[in-house]
């Protein structure tokens, strides 16, 4: 432990000895000169400068048990002063700690509350994520069912006129009308018609599979690959569904999903026709390139939305058809598509005698 003084401690000291050398100093002057004048016999003065170092003695003693009792009463009461703050210090300092212990088991709590409602709303997202994507996957199965409808539709006159080439052939040769020439034409016919179906099961096929890998693609290329699958349906519900889109206006995105959005805004057009039939049913699709986005719009004339539906018309399983017959999915997988998987954005609104829905990515 460092013993040293303090300069305040040296300052105390020089005191002392200065008031003692004083004190010292004029007594010895002072009582010299008295006894020299007082006295004139030299034992005398002897005797009385021995009683004058004894009072020296006392006077001196007195003055430093003064000087010294005086400082170590200022020393006690700084000790004293020093020891209460110390206890003030350590007292504020338990209090605070208290606190802090206090306040650290709150943060533990409501850190341990938020890591279980952080992972409660994890799984709600989870839960919703799966959901959303049986969802989507729901609304894919729907539209390849309608695919496949339309497809019989597209398969059933060709398979018919497979059917009549064929007999047509057996029939020359029960009659004595069959040549090689005849032969030709119709299996080369019947050939012609096999290969438009398998471009039917590959176009089907293609549209099928999922998409891993974003890429561009051309909007109108994606629009004729629907047409080509459903065109039959929407002729004989007598729908016309006209284009206006350059092959040069691309999406950077997910092609067969961009495909199966396109298929569930015109198959709900189908439908609404199909309610509400109207002389003239006519779907237009426009397509053109703005800075920094493309836009593609799918017009009907079926007479719009109502205004107290059309905020919920892409909510999940919310349908608009009578008697239960829609699903309430293929909007609400459209919008999916295109703002979570493509980073665009899906909207709808009325126009002149029908709706227009609008895609921007």
């Amino acid at each position: 432990m460092d013993y040293q003084l303090t300069s305040k401690d040296r300052v105390v000291a020089l005191r002392i000895v200065a008031i003692y050398a004083f004190v010292s100093g004029l007594w010895i002057y002072t009582s010299d000169e008295l006894l020299g004048l007082l006295i004139r016999d030299p034992a005398l003065i002897v005797r009385y400068s021995v009683y004058k170092g004894l009072a020296f003695i006392v006077v001196t003693v007195a003055l430093l048990y003064h000087l010294i009792a005086d400082y170590t009463r200022q020393c006690r009461r700084a000790e004293e002063a020093l020891n209460q703050l110390n206890a003030e210090l350590e007292s504020r300092v338990t209090e605070r700690t208290r606190e802090l212990q206090f306040q650290n088991r709150e943060l533990q709590e409501a850190y341990l509350g938020l890591e279980k409602e952080t992972a409660k709303r994890m799984r709600t997202v989870e839960e919703l994520r799966l959901r959303e994507q049986m969802l989507v996957q729901q609304s894919r199965m729907a539209a390849m069912g309608e695919v496949l409808v339309n497809i019989a539709h597209h398969w059933r006159q060709p398979l018919n006129v497979i059917g009549l080439k064929v007999q047509e052939v057996g029939l020359s040769c029960e009659l004595d009308g069959f040549s090689e020439e005849l032969l030709k034409s119709r299996v080369a016919e019947v050939m012609a018609m096999l290969q438009q179906l398998s471009q039917t099961i590959d176009e089907f096929g293609q549209l099928s599979a999922p998409d891993l890998e974003r890429r561009r693609f051309s909007v109108g290329h994606a629009f004729d690959q629907m047409l080509s699958l459903v065109r039959d349906g929407f002729r004989e519900a007598g729908i016309a569904i006209e284009k206006e889109c350059g092959e040069q206006v691309e999406i950077r995105g997910f092609p067969n999903d961009f495909t199966h959005v396109l298929m569930a805004i015109v198959m709900n057009a189908r439908d609404v026709f199909e309610e509400s039939p109207v002389s003239d049913a006519r779907i237009m699709m426009r397509c053109w390139s703005e800075p920094g986005r493309t836009v593609v719009t799918i017009t009907d004339n079926a007479g719009g939305i109502s205004e107290g539906v059309i905020d919920r018309i892409f909510d999940p399983y919310f349908t608009t058809k009578q008697g239960g017959n829609g699903r309430g999915i293929g909007l609400f997988m459209a919008k999916t598509v295109v703002e979570k998987r493509m980073g665009g954005r899906l909207s709808v609104r009325n126009v002149q005698g029908g709706a227009e829905f609008r895609i921007e990515v």
